[in-house]
């Protein structure tokens, strides 16, 4: 197993905060991790965002 990380950097120099990525492959295309990182992504913005929102009886 290899982590990786990566640091986001804007096109003024800033930079975000650091992300990882556990790769137990012995080989991996750029494609895969792009497309890891925004299932991962979007799993963090569905826990974080979308709350149940309770139901009004009638």
């Amino acid at each position: 197993m290899v982590r990786v990380s990566f640091v986001d950097e804007t096109t003024s120099g800033e930079r975000r905060e650091s992300w990882h990525l556990e790769i137990f492959d012995e080989r991996i295309t750029l494609r895969e991790i792009i497309r890891r990182r925004v299932f991962q992504e979007v799993s963090e913005y569905n826990v974080t965002f979308l709350k149940p929102v309770p139901l009004v009886g009638g």
